[in-house]
């Protein structure tokens, strides 16, 4: 076992061949798909939280994740790139660029978009189902709701009072 540089490329014998890191850590991805998958979503799931606060032992807190900043540019700015000789960041595309990109539903905003409206079509089942169960009508007035779900109650209280 030994180094080719110190600190920068771990070889370890594997067999009769050298193994750089990449080729161990693919492997093992390869040996382990699910561990894999878990790992990275829990990974990618504290990037996307880095900033926001949770509460901690000792009260709230921002919670902080190594990479999350750099991450967090690169999920919300959308193909950005450093000018050196600005010194800032640019829109890797043009307006008109950006604006077909989106008509067409490419991309990273065009994703985030398409989750989006997943998300709120599976709630929006989830709010039918709800409804469904209470025995209401979706496309009936809120009032004539609101007088099915108060029925029973107001019987009840007359009923009460009538016993009184």
């Amino acid at each position: 076992m030994g180094t080719g540089k110190a600190g920068s490329l771990l070889r370890t014998l594997s067999g009769d061949s050298l193994m750089t890191g990449t080729e161990r850590k693919r492997s093992w991805r390869l040996a382990n798909p699910e561990r894999s998958r878990e790992h990275e979503r829990t990974r990618a799931w504290r990037r996307r939280q880095h900033g926001t606060v949770t509460l901690g032992p000792l009260g709230p807190e921002a919670f902080s994740y190594p990479s999350g900043i750099s991450y967090q540019r690169y999920e919300s700015q959308g193909y950005m790139w450093f000018s050196r000789e600005k010194g800032e960041w640019l829109p890797y595309y043009s307006t008109e660029e950006i604006i077909q990109r989106r008509k067409a539903g490419i991309g990273r905003p065009a994703s985030r978009w398409r989750q989006d409206v997943k998300r709120r079509k599976k709630r929006l089942a989830e709010l039918k189902a709800r409804v469904a169960e209470l025995g209401l009508d979706l496309d009936a007035p809120f009032e004539e709701n609101m007088k099915k779900i108060l029925q029973e109650p107001i019987a009840a209280a007359h009923a009460l009072q009538q016993s009184a």
